[in-house]
């Protein structure tokens, strides 16, 4: 694993981005700390990493392993109680982006999904949002529909939305993970 001090990601005004942040530790725990990381991030409705680039060795890695200690409440037939979130039989929606947009993707995520506090997924308009980001691109968040804790939700099933932060041009092992796994897949 990386050391913090190892991972250059401060901008040029001396600013962190607090996706990169994130990646610096995650890139930093061990597996049982990575679980209790995703718990929380997931209990607090915000997009859980999935997959993470591996800034030193330029490599990535999944983080299915962590998932397996969530266990969502649906009230719902498509699990059984102690069914974990790495186990449960549910579509997946990845959203992948090929070029700049004037948009956030990921906030037009957010309003698609319903208005939710705080935010599932960061965006530029978030704190320090516009800020570049150095080491997160190439990393895949997660996030579940879960119609029965959503009141304000636009949908009723539950599911699971991949996003990938970057242009997906420049992440093709990512992607090609993102489409073995995936229901739909929506490109802007």
């Amino acid at each position: 694993k990386a050391h913090v001090n190892q991972i250059k990601i401060k901008d040029d005004r001396g600013y962190y981005h607090p996706m990169d942040i994130m990646n610096v530790i995650y890139n930093c725990c061990d597996q049982e700390l990575l679980a209790v990381l995703q718990s929380k991030l997931y209990v607090s409705r915000v997009a859980l990493p999935f997959i993470l680039p591996e800034p030193k060795t330029n490599s990535y890695s999944g983080l299915l392993w962590s998932l397996q200690s969530i266990i969502p409440e649906l009230k719902t037939e498509l699990k059984a109680d102690s069914e974990n979130l790495a186990d449960i039989k549910q579509p997946v929606i990845s959203f992948l982006r090929m070029s700049e947009l004037e948009r956030s993707k990921s906030k037009l995520l957010n309003q698609l999904f319903g208005e939710r506090l705080p935010d599932t997924f960061y965006h530029r308009d978030c704190p320090c949002g516009s800020l570049k980001r150095t080491i997160s691109n190439g990393t895949v968040e997660l996030a579940c529909n879960l119609p029965s804790n959503t009141k304000n939700s636009n949908f009723e099933q539950f599911f699971t939305v991949l996003n990938l932060r970057g242009n997906s041009l420049e992440f093709r092992n990512q992607v090609e993970c993102m489409i073995e796994i995936s229901s739909l897949v929506v490109i802007f």
